[in-house]
């Protein structure tokens, strides 16, 4: 079986292939399992790189998307589908948020302590 990768296409129309990293997975599977989607860590890549294939590049065009994009950077960029946020630094898929707003309050983690 053929792995998955996760890309985008960049403004020239150039594929862009991302390096996805293990807290992206863990995050990814973690975030299903708050949704009650069952995935198993053998197959989260290539659930988390469909998904993300999926998603389309958020523009910012509201306050609150313009502050955390100034707050994380120029080279920080957040694709989004029906279920999931995905943000990508300097070519790497960092981490991966629940989008649907009525479903936000579960990205909160609960093994954090403070």
């Amino acid at each position: 079986m053929e792995e998955e990768e996760a890309f985008y296409c960049n403004k020239k129309g150039n594929e862009v292939k991302l390096t996805v990293t293990n807290h992206a997975i863990s995050r990814f599977i973690e975030k299903n399992r708050k949704l009650n989607i069952p995935i198993s860590a053998k197959t989260a890549m290539m659930h988390l790189c469909r998904s993300f294939n999926n998603s389309k590049k958020i523009k910012f065009v509201n306050t609150k998307l313009k502050i955390r994009q100034k707050k994380h950077g120029a080279d920080t960029l957040y694709f989004k589908n029906n279920l999931f946020t995905f943000v990508v630094q300097n070519g790497t898929l960092v981490t991966t948020e629940i989008s649907k707003e009525e479903e936000r309050s579960l990205n909160k983690n609960d093994t954090r302590t403070r």
